[in-house]
């Protein structure tokens, strides 16, 4: 859980200098102290923005409550694919699933039991399931 709170605390933190900078390039363009070409930027960047804080920052938001009470969901079945780069997501049961990259890193084909957070599907415990 603490890989859970300390990265939602790191993307809060970026996400609000991310939307400094957004708000300070809108007054820049009011007081006309940037070209015109950076509305086009301003344009790109909102939906954008909108869609990275849904995705990465409120659906973990939403998961708080169930993390302090404790109250989470439990699959099994096996890994369907795991994301070699980068990623901390994989694939079981159909289902796509966060992990601590320091503490669990499934492999393709293997049974597991999962206990995860309803919304972000972040996973707080695991056991192997051996065949």
């Amino acid at each position: 859980m603490k890989y859970f709170y300390g990265n939602l605390i790191i993307q809060t933190i970026y996400y609000i200098f991310i939307l400094s900078i957004i708000i300070r390039l809108i007054i820049n363009l009011k007081e006309k102290k940037v070209q015109k070409g950076g509305w086009l930027a301003v344009i790109v960047l909102i939906p954008l923005m909108i869609y990275c804080l849904y995705s990465f920052l409120f659906t973990p938001y939403m998961d708080i409550k169930y993390a302090i009470k404790g109250e989470t969901k439990t699959v099994q079945g096996k890994v369907d694919k795991t994301y070699t780069f980068g990623g901390i997501e994989f694939i079981l049961a159909g289902k796509e699933f966060k992990r601590n990259p320091w503490s669990f890193k499934p492999k393709e084909g293997e049974k597991y039991k999962l206990t995860y957070l309803p919304n972000s599907g972040y996973v707080v415990k695991y056991e192997l399931i051996s065949n």
